[in-house]
């Protein structure tokens, strides 16, 4: 399956009045001198097929399989990988799924120990797979990445992230008391910056449900849910300059109140996330909505740590009580830890 990356040639470059579309593959068969390259529409109809030449042929590495259990030790932490199994038609993410079939998902079964005591206070954040034919699998736009099983070994290379209730995760935490929670359809603005871990958080503002639009980073305008919205989540971003001078626009339609924050630095071995504690003692995690292609829309994510934006701005909702009235909230760094196991793909037999 083409890997996320690709695109379509852009007007002036089609030829005939059609557009040429490519596609990035980071896996394919690489022990062979060709091999056939199948084409098929959404609707899982083949469209055609040829042969291609292999452009990186290479033999398989020599990777010697682990029995499972097995564990890697960092520090005071000890990662165990249990069990891993897949499961077919459980890939796909979002309510519509794709109409091509997804491939299975890998699901590892993990045990955390801190001084090997089990805790529930760190989880698996990421994972990426490779084989030993030097193949690296791409998500696209499934719940977990997926290679080829007839390989004779796979290496799964997973970042865990420690929350704040752990003695031995490298987090680094910023507290802002009792801040008032804003009616629907407004804002407050607050623009209030610290560094954390060498990451600059910027909180912009806290509003309450509805509309609400930033411009250039600066809460503008918001108002009420009118009850006939399509998605409960929505985000839009727009640029317009003239005469030098750039304005961008990002309007965002949250079902609960949100926080507006700008990141910067974070590192790929680094999240972040947001807690709120109410005027009731109440505590939960600000939730993480991300882009889900198959509905062509947001979804909430499993995960309520954010990986380094892609975009200025990033929202996070509050699902508060309806009789909160103030929140106290912290915002943390968390620095990820990287393990791998090199484990027999489910499903193949040892020759």
């Amino acid at each position: 399956m083409a890997a996320e990356c690709g695109g379509t040639s852009h007007e002036g470059a089609s030829v005939s009045g059609y557009q040429v579309s490519w596609f990035a593959f980071q896996a394919f068969p690489r022990q062979q001198k060709r091999f056939r390259l199948r084409l098929y529409d959404r609707q899982q109809r083949l469209v055609g097929k040829l042969m291609v030449s292999n452009p990186a042929p290479r033999r398989p590495e020599a990777w010697r399989v682990e029995l499972l259990p097995a564990t890697r030790r960092d520090g005071h932490l000890a990662f165990t990988l249990n069990d891993l199994s897949i499961r077919t038609n459980a890939n796909a993410t979002g309510e519509d799924s794709i109409e091509l079939q997804p491939p299975p998902l890998i699901a590892p079964a993990f045990e955390i120990r801190e001084e090997e005591n089990p805790t529930k206070a760190w989880e698996p954040v990421q994972t990426d797979l490779l084989d030993c034919s030097g193949n690296r699998a791409s998500r696209w736009f499934f719940k977990s990445p997926y290679l080829c099983p007839f390989e004779s070994a796979w290496k799964l290379r997973v970042k865990f992230c420690g929350n704040e209730t752990s003695r031995f995760a490298s987090n680094t935490c910023w507290t802002l008391d009792a801040l008032s929670l804003p009616a629907p359809g407004s804002f407050t603005a607050l623009s209030a910056t610290h560094q954390l871990q060498g990451v600059s958080v910027c909180f912009i503002a806290l509003a309450g449900t509805g509309h609400v639009t930033y411009s250039n980073n600066v809460p503008v305008r918001a108002e009420t849910l009118d009850g006939l919205e399509k998605d409960d989540y929505s985000e839009t971003s727009m640029g317009t300059g003239s005469g030098g001078a750039w304005v961008t626009v990002n309007t965002v339609q949250t079902p609960t109140p949100h926080v507006a924050l700008s990141v910067s630095g974070l590192r790929d071995d680094e999240r972040i996330s947001v807690h709120a504690t109410d005027d009731k003692g109440r505590r939960f995690y600000a939730k993480v909505w991300e882009w889900d292609f198959p509905s062509n829309g947001y979804r909430k994510s499993e995960s309520p740590y954010l990986r380094r934006p892609y975009t200025t701005l990033s929202f996070l909702g509050l699902d508060v009580p309806a009789d909160a009235r103030k929140v106290t909230l912290t915002f943390c760094v968390h620095e990820l830890r990287t393990v791998e196991f090199v484990v027999q793909p489910p499903g193949h037999s040892r020759p």
